[in-house]
């Protein structure tokens, strides 16, 4: 169902994504990749972090991004949600894996900020995924997110 995991190879492309990123943009400090992975015979995201950490994708861990512009690769701007049930809820629903994303990226004078920008929205299920997907995240790591 869900595709073969190498977490050192993901975590080498999340380092690599670190390492090369433009001189001139204020630089990202934490990197995760997003991945298919199968969770109560189920599909849904995996995520591997930048200590190469590998855990499943909740609604609580992307409460930390609904402020937050993420990088596709260190370069793309985009925010990243759910799909689905809003953020907030009870701890059940909050601990659910996320098994659909809307990712919107950002053309345009963004700097980190989305106004002034085009927001061009897209929505990504984790068996369309044919590989992982580094993100990254300027400033401090994501609250509740492991180091």
């Amino acid at each position: 169902m869900g595709q073969d995991l190498d977490v050192s190879e993901i975590h080498e492309a999340i380092t690599h994504a670190l390492e090369m990123q433009p001189e001139d943009t204020y630089r990202a400090t934490y990197g995760f990749a997003l991945y298919p992975r199968e969770f109560d015979n189920r599909l849904v995201f995996g995520i591997v972090t930048s200590s190469a950490e590998s855990m499943v994708l909740t609604r609580r861990l992307l409460q930390a991004f609904e402020s937050r512009m993420a990088w596709i690769y260190g370069r793309v701007p985009a925010a990243i949600e759910p799909v689905g049930n809003e953020l907030e809820g009870e701890d059940s629903t909050l601990d659910q894996p996320v098994e659909e994303l809307r990712i919107t990226t950002y053309i345009g004078p963004t700097q980190g900020k989305r106004r002034g920008a085009i927001g061009l929205p897209s929505f990504l299920a984790p068996s369309a995924m044919t590989g992982p997907l580094v993100i990254l995240v300027r400033g401090q790591r994501p609250e509740g997110w492991p180091a």
